[in-house]
């Protein structure tokens, strides 16, 4: 079995991006904190000054290494693309009607790594297509594996 526990509460802000995650209508801040995230609605506030207020908070087993934001077609909010090291990348959605986040999708390409020559320990870092037609993994150094977004699914995914 494995265990994971944090000594220490996450404090330094890894990652920060902007995405209609938990409402369709308002813009939702998106903070990555090594193994937590965490949602604010930014609300605006007397005097024309805005303040955040945290929606959510969410921890994880691991640490998060890169996130993106992907709209699916006929999808009225956004879905977080997050990667996890080696090789791992999930994509997540909110569900409102249970308050928590679901995950959409979960893969991983540890397996891929006797294949590949590369000795090189670089954080696995992800892209989106603008037109959210497909997201590309880079992991390992020299390799790109990219995933539609369409169907999603194992048959999908091809290294490149």
């Amino acid at each position: 079995f494995a265990l994971c526990k944090s000594v220490h509460e996450p404090t330094t802000v890894e990652h920060v991006v902007e995405a209609n995650f938990m409402d369709e209508t308002e813009t939702n801040l998106i903070v990555c904190r090594t193994s937590c995230l965490e949602v604010y609605g930014i609300n605006q506030a007397v005097e024309g000054f805005e303040q955040l207020l945290l929606l959510g908070q969410y921890n994880f087993f691991g640490n998060i290494q890169h996130i993106g934001v992907l709209r699916f077609a006929n999808q009225p909010r956004d879905s977080l693309v997050l990667t996890f090291p080696p090789s791992k990348i999930s994509i997540i959605d909110y569900d409102c009607s249970r308050n928590t986040i679901v995950t959409k999708t979960l893969h991983h390409f540890d397996d891929i790594q006797q294949l590949v020559e590369s000795d090189e320990k670089i954080r696995p870092s992800v892209c989106v297509d603008v037109e959210n037609r497909c997201v590309v993994l880079s992991a390992y150094g020299n390799s790109l594996f990219v995933i539609s977004p369409t169907t999603s699914r194992s048959s999908e995914l091809f290294p490149m």
